[in-house]
């Protein structure tokens, strides 16, 4: 799935956090985006996207609380 987060300069501690939660996230798959950067994040421990969607914005929700920037997960 696609996640947007607003600060470039937190991706990195996006990626780490995410990858720390189970999450497969690369910078290298990160694009420059006019509303922010985006980058694909999958969790291969669900059972199916509706699973792994519920547990990414879990995750994006924690993040958001600890560093104070918006991270979302867009529609697929």
């Amino acid at each position: 799935m696609k996640i947007r987060v607003d600060d470039p300069n937190l991706v990195d501690d996006l990626v780490h956090h995410l990858r720390r939660s189970g999450c497969v996230a690369t910078a290298s798959e990160v694009e420059a985006h006019g509303d922010g950067v985006m980058l694909d994040v999958e969790l291969p421990a669900a059972l199916d996207e509706d699973e792994a969607r519920m547990e990414v914005e879990l995750y994006l929700k924690v993040f958001e609380a600890t560093h104070g920037v918006r991270a979302t997960a867009l529609p697929a």
